[in-house]
């Protein structure tokens, strides 16, 4: 008989109690044994506490085995019931058995060898009924969890914008494994530093931030570079990431991640699940996971395709309109000049005027096209990026001369602080730089009034030049700084409408920032300028990480 087995013995014969316990201590088990006098007393024990098997007497003070036996297997918890009888036939033990019995000893019968025949017996049938409750739960489970996730198919697809859906899909997964917390991410074009992150649940973190999955960079990492699945234990997890095992932290529950593949294989980001709500994640949690992250990459790519779609349709008919708009007026004025230039009564200073505006116009519409070209380079990513050792002082310098002219023009003071002591050089695309600074510079001085000042800064921050172009303009509202690099949108209230430009200049100077491994953005309050500041890394650097490295910029 299996040790460790809770007993209850039924019955008002303290010489048949005794005689259950010698054939238990004779046999060597080691049971733990409890005692009822009446049928009252037992169903009280039973309801108490949780046995292996009740021994009951047949024949009880004021009722019999039958009534035992119902009230028993009505219990929340059915007890196994092995009948003692001191007389009784063949037909009473079938009675019996029907009744719910697992099984009848006459006490004339009962021995070591036959009570041990007999609570073997009942360990095995308890032993199956307990593996049938389990795999119906785990059959409700699983059967619950592919609902979800046909439910999941259906819920996803109506989601449209992509931050919608990363945030749908964040939630299906957790609910559909039970965890406690699960994070979303996609790669965009610029890599993952420019990815969309969804995270829900994650008690470390308010919804949406990322630094409590920052400590497992490396196992994110193996995720995204062999686009496989990986599942650890809240012990392993501990193992390998000792930063996660905090209180606070996610190794509570253990990991599961599932990558985020494209139709061509190349890996789109993943999903992270942590925190299991009971136990540990399962292999069924993670067929799940992987099924979800498989439909999640078809939506998501259907939906990057679709928006790339809507915006190159939305770019398409912005540049019609900018190129109708911009070449008209100049050619307008073009077609009124060479009428004035064929009537030899025109006067030659006026001549002379008509000419220059001729050449400002043709100048105007070359500008336009030039922007064009650079921003289908960048589309492209074809912009070409010759990189050479480039002093910084020397490239302030040559901005600034360049931008003076147009600076005193505007009555606009141009100031040029290399920074003390002056970061030495960096590897750049000369050319190009100028560019982005004349690109700033000329934005600067659009929306800077009479007598303000525009400067150029440098200095030196973790391993790479950090630039800027400050004015003394009306500063930018926060709700316009978000949109100040994307193509052909200019500001409007307080920012100089009607000033002229194509929308191009900004976008162009992010275009090439970002060629070059570096970042631009903008700090602007109403009412005290702004500084539009850029980085460029001294030294040349690989190309953009591998989708993986998540936790190095999430």
């Amino acid at each position: 008989m299996p040790d460790g087995l809770r007993l209850l013995i039924v019955d008002d014969d303290e010489v048949d109690r005794l005689a259950v316990r010698r054939a238990l201590s004779e046999g060597g088990w080691a049971a733990s044994v409890e005692e009822a006098f009446t049928a009252a007393g037992a169903l009280e024990a039973l309801r108490r506490e949780h046995f292996d098997c009740a021994l009951v007497d047949f024949h009880l003070p004021g009722a019999d085995g039958f009534e035992v036996l119902r009230a028993a297997r009505e219990l929340d918890e059915p007890v196994s019931v092995v009948v003692l009888t001191g007389q009784g036939d063949e037909q009473l033990a079938v009675e019996l058995m029907k009744a719910g019995a697992l099984d009848y000893i006459a006490k004339s019968a009962l021995t070591t060898h036959r009570l041990g025949q007999s609570l073997r017996y009942v360990h095995r049938v308890r032993h199956a009924e307990r593996m049938a409750v389990e795999a119906r739960r785990t059959l409700q489970r699983r059967a619950a969890q592919l609902q979800g996730l046909s439910e999941a198919a259906v819920a996803l697809s109506a989601a449209d914008p992509v931050d919608d859906l990363l945030t749908n899909i964040t939630e299906r997964a957790r609910e559909l494994t039970g965890a406690a917390g699960a994070m979303a991410s996609m790669v965009c074009d610029g890599g993952w530093s420019h990815g969309q992150h969804a995270v829900v649940g994650t008690p470390a973190s308010p919804a949406g931030r990322t630094e409590p999955w920052s400590h497992m960079h490396d196992l994110q990492l193996l995720v995204c570079e062999r686009n496989e699945a990986v599942r650890l234990t809240s012990e392993e997890l501990a193992a390998r990431v000792p930063e996660a095992a905090g209180p606070d932290e996610v190794a509570a529950g253990g990991w599961l991640a599932a990558p985020l593949v494209a139709r061509d294989g190349r890996n789109m980001g993943m999903l992270q699940l942590t925190g299991k709500d009971e136990g540990e994640f399962t292999a069924e949690d993670e067929a799940i996971l992987v099924q979800l992250a498989r439909m999640a990459s078809v939506l998501l790519e259907n939906a990057q395709l679709y928006e790339d779609a809507r915006q190159a349709a939305v770019a398409r008919e912005e540049v019609l309109a900018v190129v109708s708009h911009d070449l008209r007026t100049p050619l307008g004025v073009i077609g009124t000049a060479t009428a004035l230039l064929r009537n030899p009564d025109v006067p030659e200073a006026t001549r002379a005027s008509v000419i220059e505006r001729v050449e400002r116009n043709v100048e105007r519409m070359n500008r336009l096209i030039h922007d064009l070209l650079e921003v289908a380079r960048l589309d492209a990513g074809r912009l070409p990026i010759e990189r050479r050792p480039v002093p910084v002082g020397d490239l302030l310098e040559e901005a600034g001369e360049l931008m003076r002219p147009r600076a005193e023009e505007r009555v606009v003071e141009l100031v040029i602080d290399a920074g003390e002591p002056a970061p030495s050089e960096l590897d750049a695309d000369r050319e190009r730089l100028i560019q982005v600074f004349q690109n700033l510079v000329d934005n600067a001085l659009k929306f800077t009034p009479k007598g303000g000042r525009v400067s150029l800064e440098a200095s030196f921050t973790d391993g790479s030049i950090c630039f800027a172009v400050t004015d003394t303009g009306p500063g930018i509202p926060p709700e316009e700084q978000g949109r100040l690099f994307e193509r052909f949108w200019q500001a409007r209230a307080g920012r100089g409408a009607g000033s002229g430009g194509t929308g191009l200049g900004l976008a162009i100077a992010r275009g090439i920032v970002e060629a070059h491994g570096g970042s631009i953005w903008v700090e602007s309050e109403v009412g005290h300028g702004s500084s539009f500041r850029f980085t460029i890394p001294r030294r040349t650097t690989s190309s953009d990480p591998h989708p993986g490295e998540i936790a190095r910029s999430a």
